[in-house]
Order: C-alpha cells, then sequence, then structure tokens
C-alpha cells in the first residue's frame, strides 16, 4: 500500500508516483505534489476564495507554510482519486450526470433572469415605463381609497369551516382579530391579528 508524504517546503514536496513524468519546474513553482507543480498562481487563486481574516492568516509564514501543505495533501489526494478507478463506475458516471443536468437547469434560469433584469433596465432607461403627473392624478381620482385586508391562514377546509363556525359567518373586526391570534399559522400577520397590508383596488385580481 502505498504512503503519501509531505516534505518541508525547502525541500518542495513529491507525491509517491513514480510513473508519472514531471515537467521542469516552472520559475514560481512552490511545491511538487503528484507529479505536478503547485504554482504562486495557484496559491493565489485557491487563497481569494476565503475571506479577508484568512487572507491575514496565510500572509503570515506559518500561516503560508499551512495553506501550502494543504494545497499539496489535495493534489495528491486528487491524483490518487484519478488512478483508482472509481471514474468508470457507474455511481460516479450516475453522479456526474446529476451535476450536469442541475447546472444545465441553474445555468437556464440565470440567463432567462439576466435577460429579464436587461429588458426591464432598457424600460426604464428609454422611458417606456415613466409615468405622467396626469396619469398619476387620473389614478388617485379612479382610486381615491384603499382596502385593508385582514386573512386567517389554516392547514385546511376543515379547519377552515371549524373556525368560521367558532365565530360566526359574519365576525366583527375584534371577534377576526382574536379569532387569528388564535388560530393563523402565518406568522406574518398572526400578529397583528390577521392583518395583511394595504392594496388599492387596481391591484386585486377580480375573480
Amino acid at each position: 500500500m502505498k504512503k503519501l508524504f509531505i516534505l518541508p517546503l525547502c525541500l518542495l514536496a513529491f507525491a509517491a508516483c513514480e510513473s508519472r513524468q514531471r515537467q521542469p519546474a516552472p520559475q514560481n513553482a512552490l511545491a511538487a505534489a503528484a507529479g505536478a507543480y503547485i504554482t504562486q498562481e495557484d496559491f493565489d487563486k485557491k487563497a481569494a476564495q476565503y475571506d479577508a481574516d484568512f487572507q491575514k492568516f496565510i500572509a503570515t509564514e506559518p500561516g503560508r507554510q499551512n495553506f501550502l501543505n494543504f494545497l499539496i495533501n489535495d493534489a495528491i489526494l486528487n491524483a490518487a482519486a484519478r488512478d483508482s478507478g472509481i471514474a468508470d463506475s457507474a455511481a460516479y458516471k450516475e453522479e456526474i450526470e446529476a451535476l450536469k443536468a442541475q447546472q444545465a437547469q441553474a445555468f437556464k434560469e440565470r440567463q432567462e433572469m439576466l435577460l429579464k433584469e436587461l429588458f426591464t433596465k432598457k424600460l426604464l432607461e428609454d422611458g417606456t415605463t415613466a409615468v405622467s403627473e396626469e396619469e398619476i392624478r387620473a389614478y388617485h381620482r379612479r382610486y381615491p381609497y384603499q382596502i385593508r385586508l385582514l386573512h386567517i391562514l389554516l392547514p385546511d377546509a376543515a379547519q377552515a369551516e371549524r373556525v368560521m363556525r367558532n365565530m360566526g359567518r359574519s365576525p366583527n373586526r375584534a371577534e377576526f382579530e382574536a379569532a387569528a391570534k388564535r388560530y393563523s399559522i402565518d406568522p406574518q400577520t398572526k400578529t397583528p391579528a390577521g392583518s395583511w397590508s394595504l392594496l388599492s383596488p387596481a391591484n386585486i385580481c377580480r375573480k
């Protein structure tokens, strides 16, 4: 069974994979692992994925050495995993296909979102969505009032019927609020009791 070791930075680090042919070391090489070199660019790219506190840590010599050791271990582990033959297994291939499908769906959704964002921005910039003062005044003349909706959210129709029976078919405001406090499963509108929001009649879908 192969054993993998990490040597100090001053000696570089070599994986126990003698069959690999290593290219000449680039000038910015920090370490060698699994037949390849870890360069300063590799180090900086990986380090950039971490937060400001970690950046301060790797700015110190112990922190830099610690992170380089991590990169060496990671390179050795990756090489061992590639050599293991797991990539040819059905389970691995199934997971990869599932990952590709997820990424494709995420890309499609992001594509559509970006398209809508840019379209909305264009409408704003060219004035298509601009509202004149006269349109605002006409709107308020047509809808001079607002409606406050109250509701009680319940898990099912049977529970809704029981609550209706308890408070009657035409409850007053106090009765409705008491029922909302007691029965509603909506944490956002349970307090204040049943209160939803102020709406203009123009914002209410008519059925």
